[in-house]
Formats: structure tokens, sequence, C-alpha cells
């Protein structure tokens, strides 16, 4: 999961993520999800499973600002 703005890379790189399904905003990152998850159904359900039994009050990504608000429902939209 990412959460970058436009100033977070070089505008190359914007359109490498962009073509890839990457991009500005919170997002699930789909360019490290190629290359780390041999299967990305159970993961994604692994995840909301957890979510369930403990929801995040507080989600740092790996890039870009911290979800401080409604990390919970934020992860549930970009994983839908």
């Amino acid at each position: 999961l990412s959460n970058t703005g436009a100033e977070d890379t070089i505008w190359p790189l914007r359109m490498v993520f962009t073509l890839l399904g990457g991009g500005p905003g919170f997002r699930l990152n789909r360019v490290p999800s190629m290359v780390y998850l041999k299967d990305r159904v159970a993961w994604k359900a692994d995840v909301l499973r957890a979510m369930a039994a403990t929801p995040p009050t507080l989600l740092l990504p790996a890039h870009g600002d911290p979800v401080r608000e409604g990390a919970a429902a934020h992860v549930t939209a970009v994983l839908s």
C-alpha cells in the first residue's frame, strides 16, 4: 500500500507507475505486488480478516503520508 503524491516521484516514474496501475493517492501499488505476492487473493483475504479482528486506527504505508483517519475503511476500499 502506498499513499504517494505527485511530488514524491519524478514525472517519468509517475508515467510508468500510472501505466502499471500505480500513481498518486492511497492505493495498492501493483508493481511490488507483482513481484512479492504469490497469491494476491489469499493475501487480500488475510489482510481483510486481520482488519476485521483488530481494525487499525493508523496506517503507515510503504510510501507517503500516514493515514490517520478511517484507516480500516481506506484499506477495505483499496482492496475491494
